[in-house]
Formats: structure tokens, sequence, C-alpha cells
């Protein structure tokens, strides 16, 4: 079944190069933000730790392994994203440990993956 995600900001399509690493910060934003998801405890000290929610000075990293291990459709099921996606209440930033890349979630996003 193919894996449908999307991020919606200000009514338009967030164009990315998809990876696994976006996936993964997805999963981590909504797990914290909203309290549900694949984490023993989804809060931001408990999965994010020091990082708190992430700046583009410090963001939060996620490296290969991490993204490999998180981008599990069982992990994803257990956020509230669906085909309706769950909309973020704080913003996060994150870093792709492996090629450098910053990445940006903001408050009012709404986050989509489901399988179809």
């Amino acid at each position: 079944m193919p894996l449908n995600t999307a991020i919606v900001r200000d009514g338009e399509l967030v164009q990315l190069r998809w990876g696994d690493f976006h996936r993964a910060a997805m999963i981590i934003a909504a797990s914290v933000d909203s309290g549900q998801g694949p984490f023993r405890k989804n809060t931001a000290e408990a999965v994010l730790g020091d990082a708190g929610y992430g700046t583009t000075e410090k963001p939060v990293g996620i490296s290969g392994r991490i993204s490999f291990t998180l981008v599990t459709y069982p992990a994803m099921a257990a956020t509230p994203m669906d085909s309706d996606g769950y909309v973020l209440t704080h913003d996060f930033v994150f870093g792709d440990c492996m090629d450098g890349e910053i990445f940006e979630l903001k408050a009012g996003d709404r986050l989509i993956a489901y399988r179809s």
C-alpha cells in the first residue's frame, strides 16, 4: 500500500524532495505536539530533551538510524496524522545529521500521512 504524505501550510502544499528524514520529523512533531505517538512518553522533554522544539541555530538532530527506525507504518499510525491530517500548535526545527538540511514545521501546518 502506498504511503501518502503531505504538509499543508497556509492552504498550500509544502514542496519537498521527500525522504525518511522529513517523515521522521513529521512523526516526532505530531507525537510531541499531540501527546500521542510511538514513544513511551510523547512529551517534548522525553522525546526532544535539551533540544526543546529546536531553533535554526540548534535544530533537533535526526540521524539516518533514527529515520530508518522511526519511519514505519505502526509508528505513523500511532500518531494522529491521517487523511484529515493533524494541525501543529508549536513550531519545530529539525536538522538532518546526514546532509545538514534544516527543516522547519510551523504552528498551523497540517501534517498528513496515511496508506491507501
